[in-house]
């Protein structure tokens, strides 16, 4: 089999396998998204580099215009890649009796079909390690009860309800519960819970597929803390809070000398609060408004002198719809560069698109006749030019680069227009020739006379 049929046939059991998930009375989804850069990108382009800075800005002149359409029910699915706007390039499959079959507009003359039995058989070779697969009931209690415990025993460590006046993240709350629990002390019940779980085979086996993980290390780690002087851990504070609205914040902070982690959760009706701070490097603020099906992030990370901050928004707008944005921005130039990914989610069903005239082709024909296997590959390959010709042309800057040399796509055009002027310089001077024809005949009477 051919790479490029190997590559539509991943394709096509991944998308066939992805509308196998949906149930039968699921509404479509469809997931647009595109990505963003905004700011100021000359100053970033400059930076890179003389020979860089040009390939940067034709990229992000691309990435500005792209967008991934992505629809799926449980027969059919659909992958569009839009620019500006406008469809670029699809592909669809769609289910039949007895199979499925695809099409798409980098190979339209072809359509393809394939059978469940010859899906079955290519899905049966796909193997995906995924540990969380393993887990059965018997594996979930082993987990569950020991983690029940850890809880429990934390719990255990609560000192009795004061009141009073106490304003946390902002809010005001009239009780308080302090935990008295240390950071070794917690650490070590953290530390004999995993080897609890541990302990069980159905847990032991399902850890053993983990690469890189050493069940050791949790013993070695155990043990190391042990022979810990307390005055070594940071200082652990957790409490929690509430006020007669039935608000309520639990706070935890971490700290030895100067540094700290610290990290709050406040809830107030169906609005739900999170700020972590950790070692003043990265802040996160979280709200989730569950009435308003929304939730908004922000945060920045400082790494080695440069302050990196992001954002993320996720909004329901009806009862099967909704946007979503995140980005991440970094200092540079006059502006800062924004990079991001913003799209939306609605219901519409995937449209399947066969050309007028194409011709149905079973996959298992085409994986055992070379000859037909050859013809689809070069009509693949002439639907991926045609798509890099829409793409050049609409792009300029990314043509330019395409081609080796300063100015390249101008160079290219001038011989067009030269060319004409060429072939008709020899057309004008044809009548020369017929000179020395008229000139004949005198030479011959001359001597007649």
């Amino acid at each position: 089999m051919s790479s490029i049929l190997s590559v539509i046939v991943a394709i096509m059991v991944a998308l066939t396998g992805l509308c196998g998930t949906i149930s039968d009375t699921a509404k479509p989804v469809t997931v647009e998204a595109g990505i963003t850069m905004e700011g100021d990108l000359s100053a970033l382009a400059a930076a890179a580099g003389e020979q860089a800075g040009p390939a940067f800005s034709a990229v992000a002149e691309v990435l500005n215009a792209l967008t991934l359409r992505f629809a799926a029910d449980s027969s059919a699915a659909r992958l569009d890649v839009l620019l500006n706007g406008a469809s670029a390039a699809n592909l669809a499959v769609k289910a039949e009796e007895g199979g499925w079959a695809m099409a798409s507009s980098l190979f339209p003359a072809t359509q393809l079909t394939v059978t469940n039995e010859t899906l079955a058989s290519m899905m049966e070779g796909i193997q995906v390690n995924n540990p969380l697969s393993a887990l059965d009931e018997e594996a979930v209690a082993a987990i569950a009860g020991p983690v029940t415990q850890l809880i429990a025993d934390i719990q255990a460590t609560a000192g009795e309800p004061e009141t009073g006046s106490w304003t946390v993240g902002g809010k005001d709350y009239t009780t308080k519960v302090t935990y008295n629990i240390t950071t070794k002390e917690l650490l070590e019940k953290i530390l004999t819970t995993v080897q609890t779980v541990l302990k069980d085979e159905k847990v032991a086996g399902l850890v053993s597929s983990i690469e890189g993980f050493d069940p050791e290390s949790i013993d070695k780690a155990l043990e190391n803390l042990r022979e810990q002087d307390e005055a070594e851990q940071p200082v652990l504070s957790a409490a929690e809070y509430s006020n007669e609205a039935g608000d309520t914040c639990a706070e935890i902070i971490l700290a030895k000398d100067e540094e700290s982690v610290s990290l709050l959760i406040a809830s107030a009706g169906q609005v739900t609060t999170v700020n972590l701070s950790v070692l003043d490097q990265l802040t996160v603020d979280l709200v989730a408004d569950e009435e308003a099906q929304a939730f908004d992030l922000n945060g920045s990370f400082a790494y080695q002198g440069t302050a990196l901050t992001f954002t993320g928004s996720v909004k329901a707008t009806s009862e099967d719809s909704g946007d979503f944005a995140f980005s991440v921005t970094v200092p540079a130039g006059e502006a800062p560069i924004s990079l991001g990914v913003r799209g939306s989610v609605y219901s519409e069903a995937p449209a399947f698109e066969a050309a007028e005239g194409a011709k149905v082709v079973a996959l298992e024909d085409m994986m055992k006749d070379e000859e037909a296997a050859n013809a689809f590959n070069n009509e693949f390959q002439m639907g991926v030019f045609g798509l890099l010709g829409s793409v050049m042309q609409q792009f300029p800057g990314l043509a330019m680069l395409m081609n080796p040399g300063t100015g390249a796509a101008p160079v290219e055009e001038a011989p067009a227009e030269e060319a004409p002027v060429v072939e008709e310089a020899p057309a004008e001077e044809a009548p020369a020739e017929e000179a020395p024809a008229e000139e004949a005949p005198a030479a011959e009477e001359a001597p007649a006379n």
